[in-house]
Formats: structure tokens, C-alpha cells, sequence
């Protein structure tokens, strides 16, 4: 990690704000990062009890802890960690003010949970911690907290671990910033775009993302994902689509940090218009490190992978890859399996969602070394699951299809079909990391080493 980094995990009390941040510390400082964790609640006792609080105090105990951060910075530390409620603006601006200042990068995070929650937490504190229950209410009730900050990825402590928490906001913090161009997303390479113009008669195209008509649920979204930019005459061009419509346009698959949804959130404050996450979730990523054999990494951390392995492993089949030949035959295949799985009676199956098995169809014919096709096939030689990954171009593969038919299911082949895939993507020097993209699969966390904040942002006139 080059650039310094400031990490602000705010949120009301008993949200998990400690217990995330002293994990968090002791995750970086394994990493062999130099780091200073500053919780408000340590400057604040110096100076006042809780039961007398102020606006103008809470303000003078920030601005002592930021003085604190500023000398941390300048001691050498790598990361600071700042841990507190920080519900006023003026808070907010106080530490983007001085740190933009000193080009060190800001993360920030909250901490959300129900009222109850919080306060069955509160309750279950040492006594000499508590909060009057009244406190509690008064923190969480507060109308401040509806004023979401544009880069703030919010995270509930209730439904997700604080391993599974942790282990994001880490991965952020090692990852640096990269340059948005289209080697370093599928989904704005041309083969991409070429299936979304075969697979949507209704588009509207810009130089990085494509917009596509709905008409089942009567809306635009968005056929680029995790992230993106626009030029300076495209932002005008997308506000003036955006006013003239009279439906909303969801923008599908954002990374939570990532430059896309920054500017659309800001563009929507600046001119009126309505934005809002419509679902958010935690997107599981399997980061394989070099030297190592797949499955025993993976079955090492996963006692149940483990033994869905090894049955699985007990019946005979056999993967065959699009870089051994015989493609469009494998493609056949796939679209026999995905037309005999679960997915049919959801309708939920490539050809019920506006022909999806179209979106696949250029980079497959253009024998691609960007899209792996993997096909599992029993005894008969009948093919039973399937994995489509696609590479980004530097070096990262994304999960974008795994499937298997009722009677692949029965026999676990969709189990044996990805791992063979992974272990055939595997490379000793460099390791593999795969994006799986999805969401809610059990199957993905027991892979998933890391995991990345992901959400759908609906944007109204």
C-alpha cells in the first residue's frame, strides 16, 4: 500500500463500531502496516461524561482527535482508523478538510442496525458502558442520518459478520486506486457491448456503458457493471436522458467505491434528482495465492467444502474447456444443461432472460481468450453442469455463469465443474482471484476469501 489511508467507521452506538475497528487493526498490523486506531469515545472522556453532550462539544472532541490523527500521520503511520458516531456535517467536512489537503485517501464506512438491536446490544454492555436506553433512541432517530454521504458504503453488523466486514474494508485498503478503462472491466469490452447489441433491441450507448430498454418491468438500466466513467460531454448528454425520462434507470452491479457510483450519486444531488441503493450486498471473491494446490487452499478454511468435494469427487465425469477446440459444440452443451436446470422453472434460464445465452455468443465465436467455457460431462458423456468466466485483462476472472441440470444435481457435477475450472484458470506464479459476481450463494462464501460491497442504484427525474 503506497498511498496513506484514513478509514472513518462511523455509526450510532452499539452498532459494532469498536469491535470492528480493534479486528480491523489487528488484521493491518499482520499486514505489516503501521496503524493508529483513534476512537472519539478516548478524546471524549478526557474532557466531558456522555450524559452532557453538545453539538459544540461533540465538535471540539473531533477536532482534538483530528489534531491527534494529523500528528499520527506525520509520525509515519500507514493507516488511521477513525472510530465514532460523526453524525454532523461539520464533522465530515472537518476531516475531509484535512485530509484532501495532505493527499491521503478517505474510506468511509457506517455501521447500520435496528433500534432494537441496539439496544439489546447496549444492554448487554459492563454496566459502567451502558447508554440510557433514551440516548440510544435519540442517536438512531435522528433525521442527520438520512443525509447518506456519496462514498459511504453502509454495512449491516446484524446480517454480516464482522470477519465477513472486516475482510472488505481490508481488501480496500490494500487495493489502490486504479485507472477506469476498458481493459479493466469485461463488461465494457467490445465483445461485451457486440452481445448487448444482439441481445437488446432498445439501447442507448455511450462511449463506456450501454443502457438498455426493459420492457417486462418498463425501465432502463444499465448493461455495464462494477464500474465506469463518462466524458465531459456524455455527462451532458446523460443528464439530459436522464430528465427526459419518466421512468427510472437502475444502474446494476456497482462496486460501492468505485468512481461509477461516486459520480452518479453526486450528478443526482447536483440536479435534483432522486437516488437511491435498491439493493446492496456483499459480493464473495476466491483469492487463490500462488504455490499452493485450489482445492486444498479452499477445503482448508471449509470443513463442509470439504466434504462436498470429496463426494463429488466420487462420481466419474469428465470438463471440457473452449481453449481445447470444439466450442460452439461446448456452447450447445451449456444451453442443453441451463435449459434442464432449476433455473427453467424460475424463470430465471438464459433464453427466459431476454436471451442472455446472446451476451455470451460473440466473445465465445471469437474464440476469445477472455471468455473460459467449462463443460462437465457423466459417464455417458452426457453433459450435466457448466462455468463461464470472463477476464478482465488484468489478470482477475469473473464468475459470470455456473449451472447444472436436476440430474447433474443429484450427482454434485456442478460442484466438480467449478473447482475443475478453477484448478484449470490456476497459475503457480501468479495464483488465480476470481470475482463471483453473484449474491446470497452459499456455495460462493464457503470459497470466498474477501469480499467487495456491490449494490443496484436506482436513479428517478
Amino acid at each position: 500500500m503506497k498511498q496513506k489511508t484514513v478509514v472513518v467507521i462511523r455509526g450510532t452506538p452499539a452498532s459494532g463500531k469498536s469491535t470492528t475497528c480493534n479486528q480491523l487493526k489487528e488484521a493491518m498490523l499482520a499486514q505489516g502496516l503501521t496503524v493508529s486506531h483513534l476512537p472519539w469515545d478516548t478524546f471524549h472522556h478526557f474532557v466531558e461524561p456522555r450524559s452532557h453532550l453538545t453539538q459544540k462539544i461533540i465538535m471540539e472532541d473531533t477536532l482534538r482527535l483530528l489534531k491527534v490523527a494529523d500528528d499520527c500521520l506525520d509520525a509515519g503511520s500507514d493507516l488511521i482508523i477513525l472510530d465514532g458516531v460523526f453524525i454532523y456535517p461539520e464533522e465530515i467536512d472537518a476531516i475531509h478538510c484535512l485530509f484532501t489537503g495532505k493527499n491521503v485517501r478517505i474510506l468511509h464506512y457506517r455501521l447500520v442496525v435496528q433500534e432494537a438491536t441496539l439496544i439489546a446490544r447496549n444492554q448487554e454492555r459492563a454496566i459502567e458502558d451502558r447508554l440510557p436506553a433514551s440516548r440510544i433512541r435519540e442517536v438512531a432517530q435522528d433525521s442527520l442520518w438520512n443525509d447518506t454521504l456519496p462514498d459511504e458504503t453502509l454495512l449491516d453488523s446484524a446480517e454480516y459478520s464482522t470477519d465477513r466486514i472486516v475482510a472488505q474494508i481490508s481488501r480496500a485498503i490494500m487495493q489502490q486506486p486504479a485507472p477506469v478503462n476498458g481493459f479493466a472491466n469485461p463488461t465494457t469490452s467490445h465483445l461485451w457491448r457486440l452481445g448487448t447489441v444482439l441481445r437488446y433491441p432498445e439501447l442507448r450507448r455511450f462511449k463506456h456503458i450501454d443502457l438498455v430498454w426493459q420492457a417486462s418491468s418498463q425501465q432502463w438500466q444499465s448493461n455495464t457493471f462494477f464500474d465506469f466513467t463518462f466524458t465531459a460531454k456524455e455527462e451532458t448528454e446523460l443528464l439530459a436522458f436522464l430528465q427526459q425520462q419518466s421512468q427510472s434507470i437502475v444502474f446494476k452491479y456497482l462496486d460501492a467505491g468505485s468512481h461509477a457510483y461516486r459520480y452518479l450519486h453526486r450528478l443526482a444531488q447536483q440536479h435534483g434528482l432522486h437516488c437511491h441503493a435498491e439493493s446492496q450486498w456483499l459480493a464473495p471473491i476466491a483469492s487463490i495465492p500462488p504455490q499452493t494446490t485450489v482445492a486444498d487452499f479452499l477445503i482448508r478454511h471449509s470443513p463442509r467444502l470439504k466434504r462436498s468435494l470429496k463426494k463429488a469427487r466420487s462420481h466419474n465425469t469428465i470438463t471440457r474447456y473452449s481453449t481445447s477446440g470444439q466450442t460452439e459444440q461446448l456452447w450447445q452443451d451449456a444451453l442443453y444443461v441451463d435449459a434442464r436446470s432449476w433455473k427453467t422453472t424460475q424463470q430465471s434460464d438464459m433464453r427466459s432472460l431476454n436471451r442472455e445465452d446472446l451476451q455470451y455468443l460473440p466473445g465465445l465465436l471469437s474464440k476469445s481468450h477472455h471468455y473460459h467455457l467449462a463443460v462437465t460431462y457423466d459417464e455417458t458423456d452426457t453433459p450435466g453442469a457448466w462455468s463461464l468466466m470472463l477476464n478482465n485483462g488484468a489478470g482477475q476472472w469473473y464468475a459470470a455463469k455456473w449451472g447444472c441440470s436436476h440430474q447433474g444435481r443429484e450427482n454434485l457435477m456442478g460442484i466438480n465443474c467449478l473447482m475443475s475450472h478453477l484448478e484449470m484458470l490456476y497459475c503457480p506464479d501468479t495464483g488465480l482471484q476470481v470475482d463471483l459476481w453473484g449474491r446470497n450463494s452459499e456455495f460462493y462464501d464457503q470459497l470466498a476469501s474477501q469480499y467487495i460491497e456491490r449494490l443496484h442504484l436506482r436513479i428517478t427525474p
